[in-house]
């Protein structure tokens, strides 16, 4: 079961979420993540206690509406397949990054300070 879950981390590196109740849905740190892909399915395998055992869960919420970050947050979220608690997301829809400027203002404090209206969440729970 561990080896699908890397292999489907592989194929498909991040979820795009594309509305702000999938995001928020992602980032509860209390559910093992959906991992509806094309690789596992509907009816995939889950992690169950594996996911539960792990002391430390991990989120990364990637806003941005430029490609290169997306092919960036791929690339990093390929090298860290591995690691069966930490799942990435990937959102350019307007509604899901102006909800969470909204609730952390990083969205606005980076426009300010570089220009660009783009932002990395990072949300952990320890056990």
């Amino acid at each position: 079961m561990k080896v699908l879950h890397w292999i489907n981390r592989l194929i498909a590196p991040f979820r795009h979420l594309s509305s702000v109740t999938e995001a928020e849905e992602f980032l509860d740190l209390s559910e093992e993540p959906a991992e509806n892909t094309m690789f596992l399915g509907k009816d995939y395998p889950k992690l169950d206690s594996i996911y539960r055992r792990k002391n430390l869960k991990t989120r990364v919420l990637v806003l941005n509406r430029d490609n290169w970050k997306k092919h960036e947050a791929v690339q990093a979220a390929r090298k860290l397949a591995d690691r069966l608690e930490l799942r990435f997301g990937y959102s350019s829809n307007d509604k899901v990054m102006k909800h969470f400027d909204a609730k952390y203002k990083y969205l606005s404090l980076n426009n300010q300070m570089n220009a660009g209206f783009q932002s990395v969440i990072v949300f952990n729970h320890e056990n």
